[in-house]
């Protein structure tokens, strides 16, 4: 009976001993739907690092712009400074010559044909007497007392140019372009020089100076093409004057008046002017090219 006892009790610890089995996992609920047209969501990727942003594509056709003209300060002997539009380094390029009215400054025109020009051509802006005040400021305006006095300033600046910039500056058959006295004062500078101007915009004066016997001469001596603007009635009237006797000697001519326009260069003036560049440069190679 005692060993019988012993035997159960051994049963009994070593069923007491046994791990219990695990216990079942309740049921995962089943994920919700997604709503209609909505993307399923993306699988985590592993990385490594940081992924690094691209660089942006450079288009296969671009190429690096071309450096500007600079405009710089030109000291001229016995005359006040002139402004210059040059060019980068490279070949010869032609030369344009402008010169401003009274009361006016050499800035301004430097600037609208620094921009107008770009790297075709040197652009020589000359700076008359100032009219009051020992020391220029941004208010300062100037004018030219004479035509002599304009075209020694002119021969000393050009000089002043071909030493600073040599044989990349081709002084030879030049654009004048002259507003107001600039205009009225070159005409008398232009006329008997027709090899060194044998072309011109005239804004707002100069018509005065072509008469018949001085447009066969400015003709006769290589003279090319005259653009004559007005922004005035009288300008206006002058200037058609003086077309009949430049087109009667057969140099090509171009009258043009923006009534209302007023006497200035700018508006639609200035803008007449920048459209009909291409045509008085027409027939020199040497403006050929884009800006």
């Amino acid at each position: 009976m005692l060993a019988k006892s012993r035997v159960l009790i051994t049963a009994a610890v070593a069923a007491g001993c046994a791990a219990p089995p695990p216990a079942a996992e309740p049921p995962r609920a089943a994920p919700a739907p997604l709503p209609a047209g909505a993307a399923k969501p993306a699988a985590p990727v592993a990385t490594s690092k940081p992924a690094q942003p691209a660089e942006p594509a450079r288009p296969e056709s671009e190429e690096p712009s071309p450096p500007a003209a600079r405009l710089s300060d030109l000291e001229v002997d016995g005359f006040p400074n002139a402004i210059v539009s040059a060019p980068p380094d490279g070949s010869a390029k032609p030369l344009l010559v402008a010169v401003h009215g009274a009361a006016d400054t050499p800035a301004r025109h430097c600037d609208i044909w620094n921009r107008a020009l770009g790297t075709r051509g040197f652009a020589l802006c000359l700076r008359g007497k100032k009219y009051s005040g020992d020391e220029p400021t941004p208010e300062q305006t100037y004018y030219f007392p004479s035509h002599r006095w304009l075209l020694d300033n002119l021969n000393a600046a050009t000089a002043a140019l071909k030493a600073r910039f040599g044989d990349r500056v081709d002084t030879d058959g030049a654009v004048y372009v002259g507003y107001s006295q600039g205009a009225i004062m070159g005409g008398e500078i232009i006329t008997p020089a027709p090899q060194r101007f044998p072309r011109a915009v005239l804004v707002e004066g100069g018509s005065d100076s072509w008469n018949i016997p001085r447009s066969r001469t400015f003709r006769k001596g290589g003279g090319e093409r005259i653009l004559l603007l007005c922004g005035v009635k009288r300008c206006a009237d002058r200037a058609i004057r003086a077309g009949h006797h430049l087109k009667g000697a057969a140099i090509h001519t171009r009258v043009l008046h923006t009534p209302g326009a007023g006497h200035a260069f700018a508006g639609p003036v200035l803008k007449a002017a920048l459209d009909n560049f291409e045509w008085v440069v027409d027939g020199d190679a040497r403006w050929a090219g884009s800006s």
